[in-house]
């Protein structure tokens, strides 16, 4: 029987092994030191002084990255065969750890501000889907979510530290991976991007670049629309050789045809109020409803922008009276001073017909609101900015904007006043309810969002109201906004031009007409303006007065 082995008194104990904790913070990561995990923000880090910057997404999705010694290669997995199909297995989600982190800002908290107050499958699922199978969607929706951080950290939209450097690497990327040669060019992908780009530079401020991305989408719209029709006429011939070469929106698409077209025409929309000199172009397929009645929000939503962008597209001067139009005729006067009496006659009649749709739409809202009451904070905050939107676009088909005299408006003090009333409580509800409740964080200054909220209806007034203490109600709003955008509505750019007017009539130099804005891609986040008072154009020498839009904060110069 063998004899036993005594112990050693010198054998070390085995060191116990446990697995690394990977659930802390990113700041007590980079640290080094444990994290007590706390949500949302680390105790550890508070207590201490230093910002915790959150927690990784959950790596449920991993990355796949072949290493050289000179670059990294990232792989995005095959497109699926059908990216409608939902219930597809979710592919590896590509990019580095700095990429996944921004995707996973965009995907859990940019895309719920983007969607807005009314359901969104766009923001929710279908940009989602396309970016895990389009690596120019992908680095767009990076390029945002690292841009949204870097402003919830800032409390700016600037791009000048890190964060927002990567950002604009991002969109760097985007915009090669769609225009790579011999690539792919799906159609669908392009609009997509078109519309990230879109808001993306809005959000920077660089607004002429923004108007381009948002023209790009336009023009590739109004091709599939030129198309379709010609098709129509045409389907018994044998298509030509430029048929042949024109973009087709593919059958199995990541998001449909019309969800895209209504998103760019809001924006389109924007542009066009924004700007008095562009001319909207995506034409209306057909004339809105008579007779209305909604079965939700979003088709109330829906209905009363497709009534707008009818209004805007039918009221707006056709290209050959405007080329006829004598030199003294601002491009940026909306009144019927300009238009020959027989066009002045079509335009009136015209607008009396809108008028009456509006009146019918404004009932349709009003039944719909009162036999289907509001359930949530949400529901109470889109009910409101749906009346928001019917107020505003009562007042501007009203007879007074026939009127090249601002003193007309004196008679609609109580509609002004009722405007900024809507305004007021909506913001007032946003600063009450907390991020559990709407779902959508951040306070009155630094939020995003894609649709018209409040900046476009403050302001209206702050231009157009009369009364001197409901439009300095109205810019102080404005003011209390800063850093938000609404689409391409800019809190500071409005904000700027909305005291150039008032103080300009303040001090009595004259009534300010209209703004007439122009946006210089030379000139960055800066827009020059001109105040177009009396028949004459003040501030236009030398190019007009050059207004700071980004996050210098420069005033007029």
């Amino acid at each position: 029987m063998p004899r036993k082995q005594p112990l050693s008194t010198n054998t070390k104990k085995p060191r116990a092994s446990k697995p690394k904790v990977k659930t802390g913070c990113l700041t007590c990561k980079i640290r080094h030191v444990k994290c007590d995990e706390s949500k949302p923000h680390c105790t550890r880090c508070l207590s201490t002084g230093r910002v915790c910057d959150g927690y990784s997404p959950p790596r449920l999705l991993t990355h796949i990255i072949t290493h050289s010694p000179s670059h990294t290669i990232t792989h995005f997995p095959t497109p699926l065969p059908s990216p409608a199909i939902t219930n597809a297995p979710t592919p590896l989600l590509p990019g580095t750890p700095s990429e996944q982190d921004s995707f996973h800002t965009f995907r859990t908290l940019t895309t719920a501000h983007l969607g807005g107050l009314f359901t969104s499958p766009f923001w929710s699922r279908h940009v989602l889907q396309a970016s895990l199978h389009e690596p120019s969607i992908f680095h767009a929706a990076v390029a945002l979510g690292a841009l949204h951080s870097n402003s919830i950290h800032t409390r700016t939209w600037g791009d000048g530290d890190g964060d927002g450097e990567f950002a604009v690497r991002q969109y760097v990327k985007a915009i090669r991976g769609l225009t790579r040669p011999g690539g792919e060019r799906r159609v669908d992908v392009t609009l997509i991007a078109c519309l990230l780009f879109t808001i993306f530079e809005s959000l920077r401020g660089y607004h002429a670049a923004a108007l381009t991305h948002l023209d790009n989408g336009v023009n590739l719209l109004l091709e599939l629309q030129s198309q379709s029709h010609s098709d129509s006429h045409s389907h018994s011939h044998s298509p030509s050789h430029a048929n042949k070469q024109r973009p087709a929106y593919p059958s199995l698409p990541y998001t449909p045809l019309p969800a895209l077209r209504e998103l760019v025409m809001r924006l389109d929309t924007q542009a066009t109020q924004l700007l008095p000199t562009r001319r909207t172009r995506l034409r209306p397929f057909s004339a809105p409803c008579t007779d209305c009645a909604f079965t939700s929000l979003e088709e109330a939503r829906a209905k009363g922008d497709e009534l707008w962008n009818y209004s805007l597209y039918t009221l707006q001067p056709s290209a050959s009276s405007a080329s006829s139009s004598p030199p003294s005729c601002s491009s940026a006067n909306n009144d019927d001073s300009c238009l020959s009496p027989r066009g002045q006659a079509h335009r009136h009649t015209s607008r009396i017909y809108l008028a009456d749709l509006q009146a019918r739409y404004s009932t349709a809202l009003s039944t719909y609101l009162a036999t289907h009451p509001p359930l949530t904070p949400r529901e109470r905050q889109a009910g409101m900015l749906l009346k928001l939107y019917d107020a505003v676009a009562t007042l501007s088909l009203s007879t007074a904007s026939l009127s090249p005299s601002q003193e007309v408006w004196s008679a609609y003090t109580p509609d002004f006043a009722a405007i900024l009333s809507l305004s007021k409580s909506i913001l007032e509800m946003e600063d009450a309810l907390g991020d559990d409740e709407t779902g959508i964080s951040g306070g009155r200054g630094g939020r995003v969002g894609m649709d018209t909220g409040v900046l476009g209806p403050l302001y209206l007034v702050a231009l157009r109201c009369r009364d001197l203490v409901v439009r300095s109600e109205a810019v102080r709003l404005l003011t209390g906004a800063e850093g938000r955008r609404e689409g391409l509505w800019d809190s500071n750019l409005l904000t700027r031009v909305a005291e150039g007017v008032v103080g300009r009539e303040g001090a009595g130099v004259g009534m300010v007409e209209d703004v007439d804005l122009v946006f210089d891609p030379e000139e960055g986040c800066k827009a020059c303006v001109r105040f177009l008072m009396d028949g004459r154009s003040c501030g236009d020498a030398g190019g007009g007065e050059g207004i700071g839009t980004g996050r210098e904060g420069v005033g007029v110069s």
